[in-house]
């Protein structure tokens, strides 16, 4: 399911930030005031991963930009890895045999953990940064920017 926020949506997602103070990244969990029926109204705090799904909505909203949720359960395929890893389904399998990626089997499927994977997710990410420092550097010692 993709959500596209109206510019009422964003607006009103701008003043929620606004009012909740959450410009500045904070490790504050949120609470919900649910209203019953019988005019009650019973206070809940949000657990922290939906508290912070909840202000990446919002952040995300406020922008205009389109809205995604993807779930995914704690061990996936090797097409879901390569999928959340933007890369092909033979990489991944190249990092399970070069034991870089863990599995289990079931049946004959390999299921890796999400959590490895996105370990691994972030591995790959930090390395594209710091490849990309490093280019910064020399366009700069060469003069080219």
């Amino acid at each position: 399911m993709i959500t596209i926020p109206s510019t009422a949506e964003a607006l009103l997602a701008r003043e929620i930030i606004d009012a909740l103070g959450l410009h500045q990244p904070n490790e504050h969990t949120l609470s919900l005031i649910v209203e019953t029926g019988e005019g009650k109204a019973i206070t809940m705090q949000l657990p922290q991963v939906v508290s912070d799904l909840l202000k990446e909505i919002l952040k995300q909203t406020a922008h205009g930009n389109a809205i995604r949720l993807l779930a995914l359960p704690p061990k996936i395929t090797t097409r879901q890895a390569a999928d959340l890893l933007n890369v092909s389904e033979r990489y991944v399998r190249d990092l399970i045999d070069k034991g870089q990626l863990s599995f289990q089997t079931a049946g004959n499927l390999p299921l890796l953990s999400l959590a490895h994977v996105l370990a691994c997710k972030r591995d790959i990410e930090a390395k594209g940064e710091a490849a990309s420092r490093e280019l910064a550097v020399l366009d700069q010692e060469l003069g080219l920017r």
